[in-house]
């Protein structure tokens, strides 16, 4: 590729009927200056061009990574989700079985109250059976007292009324 200096620098050879020296110098300075602008601007746009592939990777790659990223908190949110549905059935199972214990012994001790409630009615219910037979006992005692008493005191009613009928005559004629 031809440098601006190299066109600056350039020298013709000179010829009966040419061009003008002073033209072509002018000439040949203008296209060197425009060449050298022009090379100026292709640097710079190489440079920009350079600069945007440079991004232009860094944003691949960053698009990459984001997608990598997201991929990988996919998973790992997959995984997590799991983790917590496991966690959550092995504690739901936890609390179901530790509710079946817990009526598993309620019921135990409903059958044990029932059961002291019945032997507790028994002996009540034997204790009272018990007591109205010693009632019933004190009561036939009681009425053969009352009978004896009653016996007795006729007994002693009719001794007395034969003997007040011995000592006083006439006592027989105004009871009866």
């Amino acid at each position: 590729m031809l440098m601006p200096v190299e066109i600056r620098e350039k020298e013709f050879n000179r010829a009966l009927r040419g061009y003008d020296p002073k033209e072509v110098a002018e000439a040949l300075n203008t296209i060197a200056d425009d060449f050298a602008h022009l090379l100026d601007e292709n640097r710079k746009l190489l440079e920009k061009l350079a600069s945007y592939e440079k991004l232009e990777n860094n944003l691949r790659n960053t698009l990459v990574l984001a997608q990598k990223t997201a991929e990988d908190t996919k998973q790992q949110a997959e995984k997590e989700k799991e983790s917590i549905i496991k966690a959550a059935k092995e504690t739901a199972k936890q609390i179901e079985e530790e509710a079946e214990k817990i009526l598993a012994k309620a019921k135990k001790e409903q059958k044990k109250t029932e059961d002291e409630i019945r032997e507790r009615e028994k002996k009540i219910i034997a204790d009272m059976e018990e007591r109205k037979n010693e009632v019933e006992r004190e009561l036939g005692r009681l009425e053969a007292k009352r009978d004896s008493f009653k016996a007795n005191f006729r007994g002693l009613l009719s001794s007395y009324l034969e003997e007040l009928k011995r000592e006083v005559p006439g006592v027989e004629k105004k009871n009866k």
